[in-house]
């Protein structure tokens, strides 16, 4: 139903913030290592208090034990790649032991989530204010690069289940159409832009149904939250069975899509978004007097979450 390339080509634009540039950034557990104390676990894991947007001083402050050597200097602003990476200090062999306690700015809860690996948190030096704007990591099914379909079923499950119940709906980028979500795995509707609903696996029959075997689950699917969205995917390259996951503000989604050079992306990028606002205000528009022509419904309901940025 998605069209998953369209997801490709925007999502690619944003993971080089992390992967592309990450020649550049700051490991801090490479370049500040002094007499470092073992991570501390507790209840058997490594827990993580974390706020999207929140600033890296406090998370060096908040997981003193996790996060090695001094917290990061705020710098002004310069016309140089900013991107800084930050990884916990945890050892390789317990990676999976990492408990992810996820917040946003306003200190209202995201997740509690255990079993994840590779953590990985993005700020930029550049806009320092703008906190933690990245967050990635795995979430760890089996240790087993292969399990049946009923066992990835209730990994799946758990982890959407504990996004629902802290309140996460699905997202609709602002150039897709808002079928109503019981439609989204229609076939009738496998060319209009939009993602599969995630909530509508609520039992491992109509997930089977679906997707038939493992190799068919392709979807990259899409989640939202007080303007935070989370997307995951089943993670191709992994030697065990996980689910790639990336969280970003709405900061990171929309100033790093524009590929120029930095000072002309801090002085101009707001001008490209207003421009960009319209075109997929268009999209959305024509793709969805074409699914009510199809006989389908649209769901006013959903309402986008303002971009504080584009007042």
């Amino acid at each position: 139903m998605i069209k998953r390339m369209r997801y490709i080509l925007i999502i690619s634009a944003i993971v080089a913030l992390g992967f592309g540039l990450s020649i550049y950034a700051d490991t801090t557990s490479q370049h500040v290592s002094k007499k470092v104390m073992p991570a501390q676990k507790k209840n058997g894991y490594y827990e993580i208090n974390l706020k999207m947007g929140g600033s890296l001083k406090d998370m060096y402050i908040q997981n003193s034990s996790i996060f090695e050597g001094e917290p990061p200097v705020e710098t002004a602003p310069t016309s140089d790649i900013g991107v800084r990476i930050d990884r916990p200090n945890i050892p390789m062999s317990e990676d999976k032991l990492i408990k992810l306690q996820l917040q946003d700015q306003q200190g209202r809860t995201l997740f509690n989530i255990d079993h994840i690996r590779d953590l990985m948190i993005t700020s930029d030096r550049n806009h320092f204010k703008e906190g933690i704007t990245d967050i990635d990591f795995s979430y760890v099914c089996s240790d087993r690069s292969e399990i049946g379909m009923e066992e990835m079923y209730q990994c799946f499950n758990g982890f959407v289940s504990n996004l629902k119940e802290n309140g996460w709906r699905n997202y609709f980028p602002l150039m897709d159409a808002r079928i109503k979500r019981k439609d989204t795995v229609n076939p009738k509707l496998k060319d209009i832009n939009t993602g599969v609903d995630v909530f509508y696996f609520d039992n491992f029959d109509k997930w089977k149904d679906y997707y038939k075997d493992i190799e068919n689950i392709r979807d990259i699917w899409l989640l939202e939250k007080n303007g935070i969205v989370l997307i995951f995917s089943k993670d191709v390259a992994a030697i065990d069975t996980a689910f790639s996951v990336q969280l970003l503000t709405q900061f990171s989604r929309y100033y790093y899509r524009y590929d120029i050079d930095e000072d002309i992306r801090a002085k101009e990028w707001k001008k490209y978004l207003q421009k960009d606002l319209q075109k997929w205000k268009n999209e959305r528009n024509f793709d969805e007097e074409k699914v009510k022509r199809l006989g389908f419904e649209i769901d006013e309901s959903y309402q986008d979450t303002p971009l504080k940025f584009a007042q």
